[in-house]
């Protein structure tokens, strides 16, 4: 799918989480530790029903047509965490 020229270096600005199609949170505060803890901002969570799912669906539509990229955590190491074996 092309974009039309006025389009092609556009960004996508959304605060949208959205857990196993079944929960959604749907704000305008940036999903940051700062700005969650010093701004007062609005948000809702919508649980169950067709907004989770439609919005996930929405999301996945993006990604495949490279529109917007997935959030990958970085595995950082936890400083003073306790080392794990699997046994």
């Amino acid at each position: 799918m092309s974009k039309p020229d006025e389009f092609a270096n556009g960004r996508v600005h959304a605060e949208v989480a959205v857990a196993d199609s079944r929960v959604c949170f749907i704000t305008n505060a940036n999903l940051t530790g700062y700005a969650m803890e010093r701004n007062i901002k609005a948000g809702i969570i919508v649980s169950g029903g067709p907004i989770p799912r439609a919005l996930d669906e929405h999301l996945r539509a993006l990604v495949n047509i490279r529109g917007v990229s997935p959030y990958e955590p970085l595995a950082l190491p936890i400083p003073d965490a306790p080392s794990l074996r699997l046994v």
